[in-house]
């Protein structure tokens, strides 16, 4: 099965599951533009609005598996910029201007962009405790 997202302004809008006899040539080999017509066809979409893309559900080409809202740059598809301060890396991965503390039991990090920091947030915090003067 070959997968196919499609792809408005650098936006992925969805992605679909295409048969591999529906991409296959006369020879029998698997062809990416044979796939984009199919889902052109198939969706009625507009070639001038929505690009076909194919993916690779095991991100054994470009990078990583699109899904709805993942963005494409015409090389990869990649996930939303989660921070201003944090760049791509050669393998599309976001990272932090900060390398992530090393987990500790019990403790969670969270970025700060303000601070430019993680910070140690606490996962499960206690209930809080009723004041029993408050019971009146």
């Amino acid at each position: 099965m070959a997968h196919f997202a499609e792809v408005i302004g650098g936006v992925v809008q969805r992605v679909i599951v295409v048969a591999d006899e529906d991409i296959t040539d006369s020879d029998g080999d698997e062809q990416e533009s044979i796939g984009i017509e199919w889902c052109h066809t198939l969706t009625d979409t507009n070639p001038d609005v929505s690009e076909w893309v194919q993916c690779s559900h095991s991100e054994s080409f470009r990078y990583h598996h699109a899904s709805a809202g993942s963005l494409w740059d015409g090389t990869g598809f990649h996930a939303p910029e989660p921070f201003p301060s944090w760049t791509l890396d050669a393998d599309y991965c976001w990272q932090p201007p900060v390398p992530e503390p090393e987990m500790e039991e019990g403790k969670h990090y969270a970025w700060d962009e303000v601070g430019q920091r993680w910070v140690d947030v606490v996962a499960n915090p206690p209930p809080l405790q009723p004041d029993p003067a408050s019971w009146d």
